[in-house]
């Protein structure tokens, strides 16, 4: 589970733009209900999060609007019965504006717009998940976050807790992080720690572009 800031932070969106498509505010509904939406607490899940990377990449990458995402989500749950659409391998597609949804037997479905409900044959290429592991059910499972040099860092909900994590070196990205800061750099933190340079500099370098980018979102 992450709060909503953290999961915010983590896909590089404002920590209100992240209450909103979750949790819905004054400016608007929410887009998606989150899994634990009936909790006392406002937590979010990884499946949550990876539906949150998919908004943001359908509504700021390619200019879809949150009411046609939320209409597309509402219709794949409810006709199609396909829950989490967004964090599920393959099934979400966009055609030009319009959202559309795999079915079980490879035909399109057209979810959003005036022709909502109509087939349209494949193949028609994912707008995202190129960086999403999926399980044998077809939901994602891992999402990996940053590559530098060789090396990867991943979120995992069996790892940590979700936490972006450098699993070859076996600590958090933050951790590495804390450590080059506290260190005075890559050399000294990574003695430290039993790791190679490039391990925290990896670690450095993905946290500082977190702190980089929410720092310009919240500006």
């Amino acid at each position: 589970l992450y709060s909503v800031a953290e999961a915010a932070f983590y896909a590089r969106v404002p920590t209100v733009t992240m209450a909103r498509w979750l949790y819905g505010s004054g400016k608007g509904a929410r887009v998606l209900r989150p899994q634990l939406y009936d909790s006392e607490e406002k937590f979010v899940t990884f499946l949550d999060f990876v539906q949150a990377l998919a908004i943001r990449e359908v509504r700021l990458g390619y200019g879809a609007s949150l009411q046609k995402i939320r209409e597309g989500i509402g219709r794949a749950q409810k006709t199609y019965k396909v829950d989490y659409p967004l964090a599920r391998q393959h099934r979400m597609y966009l055609v030009g504006k319009e959202l559309h949804i795999r079915l079980d037997d490879d035909d399109l479905v057209q979810v959003t717009g005036r022709y909502a409900n109509q087939r349209r044959m494949i193949p028609v290429v994912a707008v995202y998940m190129k960086d999403i592991g999926f399980n044998a059910e077809g939901l994602a499972s891992n999402y990996l976050a940053f590559q530098w040099q060789g090396r990867n860092i991943s979120m995992d909900p069996q790892f940590r807790f979700g936490e972006p994590m450098l699993r070859t070196a076996g600590y958090s990205a933050r951790a590495l992080w804390e450590a080059c800061k506290a260190e005075g750099g890559y050399e000294p933190a990574a003695r430290a720690f039993g790791v190679a340079p490039d391990d925290v500099e990896a670690a450095f370098r993905y946290h500082n572009s977190l702190l980089l980018v929410n720092k310009k979102k919240a500006a």
